[in-house]
């Protein structure tokens, strides 16, 4: 199985607006950009290494973790493609994100 393209949900979207935001009013913009630029090379090693990360049966079937910096990336695998979940921070409450 290899995905060509990465989908990302209406919440890993809303997850990277925040993420983004946050780090802008934290550290400024540079930084901000930075910072997101990190988790963008993420999704490019995911699309070369599907597997990369951390099956994660616990939060939901099938999912896979993968950790950036302070945040965790959540991901499903199909043939076709990685399918972001959420990109959350690493002291947030996983279980609250994926009910």
């Amino acid at each position: 199985m290899t995905p060509n393209y990465l989908v990302l949900s209406p919440r890993a979207k809303a997850d990277l607006v925040d993420l983004w935001a946050y780090s802008l009013a934290s550290w400024g913009n540079q930084q901000a950009d930075v910072y997101l630029e990190k988790v963008e090379t993420a999704f490019l090693n995911l699309l070369e290494h599907p597997k990369l990360g951390r099956l994660r049966a616990e939060v939901l079937p099938d999912v896979y973790s993968l950790v950036v910096e302070k945040h965790v990336i959540f991901y499903k695998l199909t043939e076709e493609a990685i399918q972001v979940l959420g990109v959350v921070h690493q002291r947030m409450d996983i279980g609250s994100r994926f009910p």
